[in-house]
């Protein structure tokens, strides 16, 4: 299923739409946020909620613990690279103080922003990192539990805006569907739809090219996470569209590339030519556990 976040609901408190209606003072508790213990049982796992808001709202979790038998396919995962852990921001969890690192924060916003606040599985608010008995434990797990979400949300653009949703889905559809790539206007026009300019000065190929150069392929265990998800949705500044959207496309750049459309594929840059085949070709890779950075 291919998502377009122009198109898709946020979610507010009181039903309306008015930004201000949702804006809330983020009041923290005094003290510092503790977890409460996974019980014993190898199914236990914790799931959070993100609290609806607009995007300059600070981000409040909700943390609770759960088992994954009864939550199979109730939850969604975000998979995503960890990132440069120095560099912090700040968010509620429970009601308390408590800090992430600079990318999941943005992702987290996203999500937000997207209206998906239900019923998550993310890493380092569902599995205290610090427990190294239970981070064993989870990660035993992990196999499962992303295997058993019925999405999992690809955090593969770690910058820009919170959403700036643009043509890129359009191209990709259109690529798929059988489009030369020099038919497509995304990469021939610029973000007013002027014609003439170069096809690696625009918006929709800057975007293509952060995904595909993305550090989120070059982590073993990030790529084993689309591998087992039901549903694998890719997030970034421009939105939401299926991983197989993106697969489909790549694999007809791939086509294109080849044959029809040499002379194109010459004006565009080496890392998007290079990064098309990588993961047109991402599914029939061998891939084994590893360890996530």
């Amino acid at each position: 299923m291919a998502h377009n976040s122009s198109t898709m609901p946020r979610a507010v408190e009181d039903g309306t739409s008015n930004p201000a209606a949702v804006r809330r003072d983020s009041v923290t508790q005094p003290g510092k946020f503790t977890w409460t213990p996974l019980g014993g049982c190898e199914e236990d796992i914790r799931i959070c909620s993100i609290i609806p808001g607009p995007d300059d709202a600070p981000v409040e979790v909700v943390l609770r613990n759960a088992r994954l038998e009864e939550h199979a396919r109730q939850y969604a995962c975000l998979s995503y690279s960890w990132g440069d852990k120095t560099t912090v921001r700040g968010l509620v969890l429970n009601g308390f103080a408590y800090t992430v690192p600079g990318n999941l924060h943005l992702h987290l916003t996203r999500l937000r922003a997207l209206g998906v606040t239900q019923d998550l599985w993310i890493d380092l608010l569902c599995i205290d990192q610090a427990n190294l008995a239970e981070r064993s434990q989870q990660v035993r797990l992990m196999g499962r539990i992303f295997s058993n979400a019925k999405m999992t949300f690809l955090a593969v653009d770690e910058g820009g805006q919170v959403l700036q949703p643009s043509a890129i889905e359009k191209a990709f559809l259109d690529l798929s569907h059988g489009s030369h790539l020099h038919d497509l206007r995304s990469f021939s026009c610029d973000d007013t739809g002027q014609e003439g300019t170069s096809p690696g000065n625009n918006i929709a190929t800057q975007q293509l090219r952060r995904i595909l150069v993305s550090s989120f392929w070059t982590r073993c265990w990030t790529v084993q996470e689309t591998v087992l998800a039901r549903e694998a949705v890719l997030m970034g500044e421009w939105g939401t569209f299926s991983w197989v959207l993106l697969r489909e496309a790549s694999l007809a750049y791939d086509y294109h590339r080849q044959n029809c459309c040499v002379a194109f594929v010459d004006s565009v840059t080496t890392d998007i030519r290079s990064g098309c085949y990588q993961v047109g070709n991402q599914n029939s890779r061998d891939l084994s556990m590893g360890v996530r950075d």
